[in-house]
């Protein structure tokens, strides 16, 4: 666990990788999901940092987490080291609410507004210089970034219509160089 101290507005602290401040991607790269599911709302403050281990570790594996390292690093999932890739980002859920049991179920219009200024706290703390937004509906809900900070935001990587990875793969390179 990492030992940046947030304020308890920050209900799920991001996992922030050991090498995060190191900048490997063009300056130090925020990865913005939208929430959490569970079975149960009761979660602990570490919750999104200790799921974020098991998926450096290979312990934890699902389509979503493979697409983001695939897009961020441009190379096929064998020649991925998961642990080096995760430990050199931040990963944020933005909403800071379990929302359910299961994925597909959407957030509800207080859990956004509710989630604002706890993202404005992490975007202070860590200072990403960019933000990968994993969905176009999160995209739509964010407050305003500030400057300079550069987001890109793209379609979910889970969504049936992500589409060919080929092609985000290429959107997110140039935004990485930019």
């Amino acid at each position: 666990m990492n030992s940046i101290i947030f304020s308890k507005n920050v209900r799920m602290r991001p996992f922030v990788g050991t090498g995060y401040f190191d900048g490997e991607w063009m300056g130090r790269l925020l990865i913005l999901g939208e929430s959490h599911y569970h079975d149960t709302s009761d979660v602990r403050s570490d919750f999104t940092e200790t799921l974020m281990m098991d998926i450096a570790s290979g312990k934890w594996k699902k389509r979503y987490w493979t697409s983001l390292s695939r897009l961020v690093t441009g190379k096929p999932t064998r020649e991925i080291d998961r642990s080096k890739f995760w430990n050199s980002v931040a990963f944020y859920n933005y909403v800071q609410f379990i929302v359910g049991a299961k994925s597909r179920v959407r957030p509800d219009a207080g859990m956004w507004e509710n989630s604002k200024a706890p993202m404005l706290e992490v975007l202070h703390t860590l200072k990403p210089d960019r933000i990968l937004v994993c969905g176009i509906e999160l995209g739509k809900h964010l407050p305003d970034i500030p400057s300079p900070i550069k987001t890109l935001i793209i379609t979910h990587p889970s969504a049936p219509n992500f589409g060919k990875i080929d092609s985000s793969i290429a959107l997110v390179q140039r935004f990485l160089q930019s």
